[in-house]
């Protein structure tokens, strides 16, 4: 299970920057409404990315802590899928590339993979 973990983790955080790359190339902090332009929005993703990175390495060390990390991955893929598909469905242009649209649609079954295999560690105690 800790493997699992593992990589499911890698594969959603990968996901979860890769849209943060993206994120400033539409520069989301404006569709948003995040403050500071370019600067706030790097300077809001610093503490998350260091902590998700740092729940990398909960996740493979196992246990619960790890598998806690995993929820909040999972949840910034849920947050991430939801509030891009309600701002493609109310006809923003960001986000509407091909590549973006992978990225955001693919942020939701590496949720789901996630947050299942991590509440099966966390209930079966594994």
């Amino acid at each position: 299970m800790d493997a699992a973990l593992f990589w499911l983790y890698l594969a959603g955080l990968t996901l979860i920057v890769l849209h943060t790359i993206d994120g400033a190339y539409w520069k989301e902090w404006e569709l948003l409404g995040f403050p500071g332009g370019i600067v706030g929005f790097l300077l809001f993703h610093l503490p998350l990315l260091a902590a998700a990175f740092w729940g990398l390495a909960l996740a493979r060390e196992g246990g619960p802590a790890g598998q806690v990390a995993a929820l909040w991955v999972a949840a910034a893929g849920f947050i991430t899928f939801g509030v891009h598909l309600w701002f493609l469905r109310k006809g923003r242009p960001e986000f509407d590339s091909p590549a973006s649209k992978a990225i955001i649609w693919a942020c939701l079954p590496a949720a789901l993979a996630l947050a299942g295999v991590a509440l099966a560690g966390l209930v079966g105690g594994a």
